[in-house]
Parts: structure tokens; sequence; C-alpha cells
């Protein structure tokens, strides 16, 4: 048990640390808050595309292509929405944003870096791919939720359009099409 207890301390404290030096950067302001912002757009726009791309890509699609797990992350996710939803509108107020924080979890952010410092690089194909289904049934159920307690409309062709064009979800299907059709990209590329 203490052993199991070593290995979370072990995969959280990377990401404590990063924290750490974000703060300190922001603390020595030694980015203004447009260049903060900046490189947020970046990482998001930028490194999680090739994330999601490079992980899929070197993976051994016959071995971590799991239809049953992606399903049971699926109907997860909705069952929260769903369950939350119905407890959230008989106690709370402010619907919208109460049902989408039980449900809508940071798994990208701080799932796959947790999975990479237990298990190693090599076993983030399968959590890629959960992120590939998960994304998309995250935002498309936030909209819906936020729009319906806001009144508003909730129009799904431009929904999906937005899914489709976020960075994530382009690199996965990047990612699945040069695996699939067996694109290569020399190793400097991949390094």
């Amino acid at each position: 048990m203490v052993s199991n207890l070593i290995v979370a301390i072990c995969a959280v404290i990377p990401l404590f640390f990063l924290m750490l030096v974000g703060f300190a950067v922001k603390k020595m302001r030694l980015l203004t808050e447009l260049e903060l912002a900046h490189v947020n757009r970046m990482v998001f726009k930028i490194f999680f595309f090739f994330m999601m791309f490079y992980n899929i890509y070197t993976t051994d699609l016959a071995e971590t292509f799991r239809p049953h797990l992606m399903l049971f992350g699926a109907v997860g996710v909705l069952a929260s929405a769903l369950i939350g939803g119905i407890i959230i509108c008989l106690i709370e107020k402010w619907r919208g944003a109460m049902i989408q924080a039980i449900f809508r979890s940071n798994f990208v952010i701080m799932g796959i870096p947790i999975i990479s410092n237990i298990f190693g690089d090599d076993q983030l194909a399968i959590p890629t791919m959960m992120i590939a289904i998960i994304v998309p049934i995250y935002n498309i159920v936030s909209v819906f939720i936020l729009e319906t307690f806001r009144g508003g409309h909730f129009y799904l062709p431009t929904i999906l359009l937005g899914v489709l064009k976020n960075p994530m979800i382009l690199g996965a299907i990047f990612g699945t099409l040069f695996l699939v059709l067996g694109i290569p990209l020399p190793k400097v590329i991949l390094k």
C-alpha cells in the first residue's frame, strides 16, 4: 500500500513543480499578461495537436483500439451529465455551470501527464484514443447544457464544426489517418 502511495506522489509531484514554475514566471513578471495569453493559445492550438498526433501515430492500433472501453467512457460521461443534471436541477439555482463542473474534467491537462509519469510515454495510446471520444462529447454536452439553462439556441452543426476545429480532435484525426494509411514520417520529424 505504501508503494502505491509513493507511485501516486511521484506521478503528481512533476505537475505541481510545473505549476510552481508557471506561478514563479507570473510572479516574477517574466511574461506579460498578453504574452501568457499567447503562450496558452500556442500550447492549446499547436502542442495539443502534435501530442495527439504523435500518441496515435506511434501506436499499434490493433493492440490499443478498444471500442468497449471507448463506449464505456462515452456512456460514463453522458451518465454523469444526466445524473448530475437531475440532482442539480432539484437543488441549485446556477444549473448550467454546476452540471458542467460535475461531468467535465481536466483529463487532457492532468490525466495524460499523470499516466505518462506512472506508466511511461509508450502507454499513452489508449488514453489518447479516449480523448478523441471524450473531448467531442464534453464540448457538445457542455454547449447543450449551457445554452439550455441560458435560454439560448442549441445548433448542432455549428457545435460539430467547433468540435472538428479543436486542435486535439484534429491531431487525433490526422494521427489516425497517417497511421491507417501507412504514411511514413522520418524519425527525425517524430523526434
